[in-house]
C-alpha cells in the first residue's frame, strides 16, 4: 500500500501479515472506545470486521457512512450493504479468504 498505513483490529492479524511479518505501515489495533473509534475510521485507508458470529454491528455501517472502504465476512450481515454501496470488500470467514480480500483490497486503495 503506497505511503499508507494498513490495520486491522484484532485477531487474526498476525495470520494477515505477509512473509516477513508486520511492518511500519501495518498497525494492530485492539478494542477502542467510541470517540477513538470513529478517530481512527476517519483516519484509515480500510476497515476491517471479520465475524464468525454476529448481529449486526456498528463499525461497518459507521465505516460505510464516513466513506472509509471495510472488509467484511458474511457474519456481519453487511456484505450486500457494502457491496452495494461500493463500501468495500467481502471475504468468507477463513484465513485464507480474508488475506486474499485483505491484500485485495490493500491494493485497491494503494493504487
Amino acid at each position: 500500500m503506497a505511503g499508507g498505513t494498513l490495520r486491522w483490529d484484532g485477531p487474526p492479524g498476525e495470520a494477515l501479515a505477509p512473509a516477513g511479518g508486520a511492518t511500519s505501515d501495518m498497525v494492530v489495533l485492539g478494542s477502542r472506545g467510541h470517540e477513538d473509534k470513529l478517530a481512527c475510521l476517519s483516519d484509515i485507508d480500510v476497515a476491517v470486521r471479520t465475524s464468525r458470529h454476529e448481529g449486526v454491528p456498528r463499525v461497518p455501517r459507521e465505516a460505510v457512512a464516513m466513506g472509509t472502504p471495510i472488509l467484511v465476512t458474511p457474519a456481519t450481515n453487511l456484505v450486500e450493504l457494502v457491496i452495494a454501496t461500493g463500501g468495500g470488500w467481502a471475504a468468507d470467514a477463513t484465513i485464507e479468504s480474508i488475506k486474499e480480500a485483505f491484500w485485495r483490497a490493500a491494493g485497491d486503495v494503494g493504487e
